[in-house]
């Protein structure tokens, strides 16, 4: 799960809570670049952080 250090338009209780919710295996990553639409202010870089992860699942 992403979740961006710039995120603001949703709360600190609501991030905990979705990260005390995650599935054993998941992860949380909280970029401080990303906010709360990185899939419009950095569409490439959202795109190759995609893609590594898809990479990752492909190998395991």
């Amino acid at each position: 799960m992403l979740w961006g250090e710039q995120e603001r338009a949703l709360l600190e209780e609501q991030r905990e809570f979705f990260a005390q919710h995650l599935p054993p295996a998941a992860r949380l990553e909280r970029p401080v670049e990303y906010g709360h639409s990185p899939h419009l202010e950095r569409p490439a870089e959202l795109g190759e952080r995609i893609l590594k992860f898809a990479r990752g699942l492909q190998a395991a």
